[in-house]
């Protein structure tokens, strides 16, 4: 995300979500990037959200978001 101008666009970003994560950290990260891309008028990022097995996380405010991945089959990065 840091560094060198990335070779494609979107970038593809994922967050790890793990129970008990800080559901304003996480909209702290996605929110620049919402905005990024709002502001540009194109897609620059886009996010995933991730867990071990998929499936509903929970935050901790008790608030259940989804995932869409587990670690294992979130698809791959494009360097």
């Amino acid at each position: 995300m840091f560094g060198d101008r990335p070779r494609h666009y979107p970038q593809m970003i994922s967050f790890l979500l793990i129970p008990g994560f800080s559901l304003f950290g996480l909209t702290a990260m996605i929110d620049p990037l919402r905005h990024a891309n709002r502001s540009s008028s194109r897609e620059l990022y886009r996010w995933q959200l991730v867990s071990e097995r998929s499936g509903l996380v929970a935050s901790s405010d008790a608030l259940d978001i989804m995932t869409e991945y587990s670690i294992r089959d979130r698809p791959p990065a494009k360097l």
